[in-house]
């Protein structure tokens, strides 16, 4: 099963959905927070397409906190950035499309 080019079996998307993560918006452009069950902060810049934690920062790949601030804004569970809610799935998959073209 995938979604996205996310494979389920993957070990960082599978974090990604199952594990206790808490995201809101950060403090400028397409920035979100992302507190992670270890109760560590990140900063994940999806325009950017990066995140401060050292699994990212060392490895340079997408981490479980990109793909879950992915998955919640393609699920509109979060907000775009700039603030609005997707309207439907298709609007979704459109505004994270452009993020993942710039990969």
């Amino acid at each position: 099963m995938s979604d996205g080019g996310y494979a389920v079996e993957d070990s960082r998307t599978w974090k990604a959905l199952t594990e206790s993560m808490t995201v809101q918006f950060g403090t400028v452009g397409p920035r979100y927070d992302v507190e992670s069950s270890s109760g560590n902060t990140y900063e994940v810049d999806i325009a950017a397409g990066i995140c401060s934690c050292p699994d990212h920062q060392k490895r340079g790949v997408e981490c479980k906190h990109l793909r879950r601030v992915l998955f919640e804004l393609r699920t509109r569970i979060l907000p775009q950035p700039d603030g609005r809610f997707a309207r439907c799935a298709a609007e979704s998959r459109r505004e994270t499309s452009a993020f993942e073209q710039s990969r």
